[in-house]
């Protein structure tokens, strides 16, 4: 009996921590493309929606069923193959998503096009959770 509430005990823990790692991603995610770096390069329709929001997340493992969105347009995560078949303006490439229970670490990169030809922003972005909240701390820009 003790054998089976031993295993009951750590799958419902790998449960619920998988959970919180969902909704810690989504909010992590959600900080990063809220940054003002990025979300002043998105096109907005007439109504001040981003036309749309792609993000390449090949090199990092999320989540599925992560919901984020910006300005109510939601993301869409797509591979590297289905972005260059849709050629976009602009996307997010996600290269590092590093989550610890009270850290994490993102490197991403946001690719856009402007009047001089296509830019490349990097953003190496390190958050905390205090208090339950997510709060960067720790933003480096780099363009390429």
């Amino acid at each position: 009996m003790k054998r089976y509430l031993l295993i009951f005990a750590l799958l419902l823990g790998a449960v619920c921590s998988s959970a919180q790692s969902k909704n810690d991603q989504a909010i992590v995610l959600q900080k990063c493309i809220s940054m003002p770096q990025v979300n002043q390069f998105y096109q907005l329709d007439k109504t001040g929606i981003p036309e749309s929001i792609y993000a390449i997340t090949t090199s990092v493992h999320l989540e599925e069923g992560l919901d984020i969105s910006y300005r109510g347009r939601k993301v869409t995560f797509v591979t590297q193959a289905q972005m260059e078949a849709i050629k976009a303006d602009s996307y997010i490439n996600f290269v590092s998503f590093k989550l610890a229970t009270d850290k994490a670490s993102v490197t991403f990169d946001y690719f856009h096009k402007s009047n001089t030809g296509n830019k490349v922003i990097r953003l190496d972005v390190e958050l905390n959770k205090v208090g339950g909240d997510w709060i960067i701390s720790e933003t480096k820009e780099t363009g390429r």
